[in-house]
């Protein structure tokens, strides 16, 4: 997926076969972190491992982390400190708003009844976003988060800090339609 089209039209496509989860921790260092790579690694031991070793990812995930507890722990929370949160990693905006569509993602299945797929180091804040917002809301959120993201991963040449600071407006206004009472 990360190659032009005009190169991946050329070349055989091979799905390597996917592991399970527990397939993919157990080859992988004990510990929180190996867990969490291993449940965002799609099934591939050396995606898990490319993870590990990425300490900006996990600063990333920190902030998105961050960001998605001040949406339902805070009053009133802060547009121009979100901006900020998400904004540390300039350069690597995407995954910051993929690692918030993720915890976006396990709120909503929280919600219906399921567990976390993506974010198992952040149950307390899926756990929270599920109780504060109505299904609606998280609908509205994640489908704020998606298109953002596909729109960044389209339109590089997009100004980060314009597209983060419309994207978060938007997640506050369903932050005040769409929350529980």
């Amino acid at each position: 997926e990360r190659l032009l089209a005009t190169v991946r039209s050329r070349c055989q496509q091979y799905a390597a076969p996917k592991k399970a989860r527990q397939e993919v921790a157990a080859a992988l260092p004990p510990g929180e972190r190996a867990q969490v790579a291993a449940a965002l690694s799609g099934g591939y031991v050396e995606e898990a491992e490319r993870l590990l070793a990425d300490e900006e990812f996990w600063d990333i995930r920190e902030k998105a982390k961050e960001t998605a507890a001040k949406l339902v722990t805070v009053k009133n929370p802060s547009a121009y400190l979100m901006m900020e949160r998400l904004l540390v990693h300039q350069e690597r905006l995407m995954d910051g708003v993929l690692e918030l569509l993720r915890l976006v993602m396990d709120a909503e299945r929280k919600s219906l009844g399921s567990s976390a797929e993506f974010a198992p180091d952040a149950e307390e804040i899926t756990e929270k976003m599920a109780k504060f917002y109505t299904p609606e809301g998280l609908l509205k959120t994640r489908e704020i988060l998606s298109e953002e993201y596909d729109r960044l991963a389209r339109c590089r040449s997009i100004n980060g800090k314009l597209a983060v600071q419309g994207m978060v407006f938007r997640i506050l206004e369903v932050r005040a339609k769409w929350h529980r009472s």
